[in-house]
């Protein structure tokens, strides 16, 4: 017995030797409240908060004042940052920041109706500032009073002077964002210190003519530029990295230069009706360009096949082409994000060796005839908006698409005949809302079809959900007043009680035995009987749903 306490008091000798923080956490970061407030460890003998305890319903509005310092388990940490959405929708009325502050995040603030001021001490210097930190909040207003508003001693929130010309103070080192926007400058001066130019930071600057980018800048963010509807001339700066979506959209930039090392920039020509040339460094590895459009190369490698490819994106069609028709190179795999966005000449569009379409690739144009040549032996993707408010659209072949994405042929008002793959595996929200489709046919291998699909699909009459199809989601045929017959093959497992909101008179045709003849009888549709599940098919789905109960308990368990 004297052995064991021996032991066991030598144990207790050690604890001191390691460091308080190891043994309360391990490698665990802390998370922990005080005072109604939301703290997690960011680094060694620091915090941030994340959050807040909701108050009471109908409670009255409350002050809070963070402090520099906040111990938890007998170890003290320094306050140094607001994390993202830390205090949004809160019902504080004033809150308190210490000067410890370094870090405050995107929507800190936002939406906080009752929030009247937060106060962030002079003496802050900060690492990072995000984007609609203040939104929503009337505190915003007081970052507005003077001409030049800062936060700390380094962040520019804003200038509403009306002065021409502009010169970035020194010691200011932090745009935030739209700190620029609707002024009156014609001329900005960068300081040195400054690195990167946020989102929309000289949006709708309508007397900007001309930006020369210092080398200093890696960054233009979203929308940096948008709608400045006089600037003729943008001279990027060597080390310019990445361009925003939208950044120059809207300008009346003719011709751009991309220095050696920019390696994104995604949409960030949009609506430049009057680009005509883009340039590219000759040491640039990422971009190329001809006469008609800038192209991205990236390089891929395959471990387990031990190979490597490329893959060229078509990433801009210069807005100022007058083509009425256009044919991809054969060696062009993607149709980039935006790259024909709002385009009014293209006509007419072929492409062969192009695997899928981005983001709002051809939404706005006035295209008419898509020729898209693909292959039985793949399958293609279609992104978000790809074709939305094609209005001239009239058909077009997606029988080797396997994904739709969100709102693919939203408002192509004119498209009546589309081909869908018999191995479609999704249709996402909204993909051909408000067009003219008359009939449509859906096969594929355990295949989701949207919320509000063919929503608003005025002509829809005929539709068929065929085999592989499983799910139905809601509004899906929402205001489809034409619509007579919807046929259930026997693999749709749920058909969402609201997917047929205002249409009127549909029959159902349905496999006896089957979910979707369960489910229409349990919603007391108009229905007939097609088919009938055989007693095979009965069998396998028995054992099949056996199966998925006990491999769904093993898997809880």
């Amino acid at each position: 017995m004297k052995k064991v306490l021996s032991v066991m008091l030598a144990l207790l000798m050690l604890v001191p030797l390691f460091s308080m923080e190891s043994f309360a956490w391990g490698d665990e970061w802390a998370e922990f409240e005080k005072d109604g407030i939301y703290y997690m460890q960011t680094d060694d003998n620091e915090v941030c908060v994340y959050g807040y305890e909701y108050p009471e319903e109908g409670s009255e509005p409350t002050e809070v004042v963070i402090p520099e310092t906040v111990r938890n388990r007998r170890i003290t940490y320094t306050v140094t940052g607001v994390l993202d959405t830390a205090f949004t929708e809160s019902n504080y009325s004033k809150i308190t920041l210490p000067d410890t502050i370094n870090y405050i995040g995107s929507e800190a603030f936002w939406g906080s109706a009752m929030l009247e001021e937060v106060v962030i001490p002079e003496s802050c210097v900060l690492d990072y500032f995000g984007t609609d930190v203040f939104t929503g909040t009337p505190a915003e207003g007081k970052f507005f009073e003077k001409d030049i508003n800062t936060i700390g001693q380094n962040v520019l929130y804003s200038y509403t002077g009306d002065a021409t010309e502009f010169a970035i103070p020194e010691e200011i080192n932090i745009l935030a964002a739209g700190c620029f926007m609707f002024s009156a400058i014609e001329n900005v001066v960068f300081n040195e210190n400054i690195t990167d130019i946020p989102d929309f930071a000289f949006s709708c600057c309508r007397n900007l003519k001309e930006v020369e980018i210092p080398d200093d800048i890696t960054m233009l963010g979203e929308a940096a530029f948008k709608d400045c509807m006089n600037l003729e001339k943008v001279i990027l700066g060597e080390s310019t990295e990445y361009i925003g979506t939208n950044c120059f959209a809207g300008t009346k930039i003719k011709e751009i230069n991309l220095p050696q090392y920019t390696e994104y920039l995604s949409g960030a020509f949009n609506d430049c009706k009057y680009l005509e040339k883009i340039t590219v460094d000759e040491s640039n590895e990422t971009f190329y360009a001809d006469e008609d459009a800038l192209y991205s190369v990236y390089d891929y490698s395959d471990e387990y096949e031990e190979e490597s490819f490329s893959e060229i994106t078509l990433e801009y069609f210069f807005g100022a082409n007058t083509h009425s028709s256009y044919e991809t190179d054969e060696d062009v795999n993607i149709i980039g994000d935006y790259a024909f966005y709002n385009n009014k000449t293209i006509k007419e569009f072929s492409a062969s060796g192009v695997s899928s379409i981005g983001t709002k690739a051809f939404a706005g144009t006035e295209i008419e005839t898509f020729n898209w040549q693909t292959s039985d032996d793949e399958y293609y993707w279609i992104y978000d908006s790809a074709f939305a408010n094609c209005k001239n659209l009239k058909t077009i072949d997606l029988s080797n698409v396997e994904y739709i994405a969100t709102a693919a042929f939203e408002n192509c008002t004119s498209l009546k005949d589309v081909e869908l793959s018999e191995s479609i595996y999704c249709v996402d929200p909204h993909a051909f809302c408000n067009t003219a489709i008359e009939e449509i046919e859906i096969y594929g291998f355990d295949t989701f079809v949207g919320e509000g699909a063919f929503k608003d699909c005025a002509n829809l009459k005929e539709v068929t959900l065929g085999d592989g199809v499983s799910l139905v989601d809601a509004f899906v045929f929402q205001n489809c007043p034409a619509l007579e017959t919807v046929y259930l093959s026997k693999t749709i497992l749920v058909f969402a009680e609201n997917a047929l909101i205002d249409c009127e008179d549909v029959t159902f045709e349905v496999i006896k035995g089957s979910e979707g003849y369960k489910l229409v009888k349990s919603l007391d549709y108009n229905f007939e009987v097609v088919g009938k599940i055989t007693f095979l098919e009965q069998l396998s789905n028995f054992f099949s749903n056996i199966f998925a109960f006990l491999f769904g308990w093993f898997l809880w368990l």
